[in-house]
């Protein structure tokens, strides 16, 4: 007993460490188990400003087939947004929250390629629908099917975008890389 003690304070202390961007040590109230919030979430920071400056993005760990044909069709990903003053998600009023594609993983610390496999593009009218609060504030759950041409690698590679006036550069979530198959 007192080995699974150490682990889940270990677990804890990781989870405080790694996920800043989390604002939670409650796992009662998580929607997701700690070794998948460990493995998948990512956050980023933009310029410091009173509104959005951070964008965070959940991603499950292996793409869903959305339809009655065999393989893979698409994603789901959740995005929190968030400004300085708040430890919760945010909603999104205004800019444009991207959500990106690429085909395999990237490389890490190296810039984003120039062309994604699809970008999909929400402005806060459309956010509203996929909206919702949890302890983790307001986020928004999208399920994305592939673009005309499917991935041909083994894995995809999601990153957030926000763009909006007030940030001179737009706020890139960190990345999530999802299989396409189960191993």
């Amino acid at each position: 007993m007192k080995t699974i003690g150490t682990i889940m304070a270990a677990t804890m202390a990781l989870r405080r460490l790694l996920l800043p961007c989390v604002h939670s040590t409650s796992t009662r109230h998580s929607p997701f188990p700690i070794p998948v919030l460990l493995l998948l979430a990512s956050c980023a920071t933009a310029p410091s400003s009173s509104s959005i400056s951070q964008i965070h993005l959940f991603g499950l760990p292996i793409a869903l087939d959305l339809d009655p044909r065999p393989g893979p069709d698409g994603i789901s990903v959740r995005v929190f947004a968030s400004a300085p003053d708040k430890a919760r998600g945010i909603p999104i009023r205004s800019g444009t929250l991207e959500i990106l594609a690429f085909d395999g993983p990237l490389p890490p610390g190296k810039p984003l390629p120039p062309q994604p496999m699809a970008t999909w593009s929400f402005t806060p009218d459309q956010l509203k629908p996929l909206a919702s609060t949890s302890s983790l504030g307001t986020g928004y759950q999208f399920t994305l099917a592939w673009p005309a041409k499917p991935p041909a690698r083994s894995h995809v590679t999601v990153v957030a975008r926000y763009a909006a006036p007030h940030l001179p550069i737009p706020a890139l979530s960190g990345s999530a890389t999802i299989a396409l198959r189960p191993r």
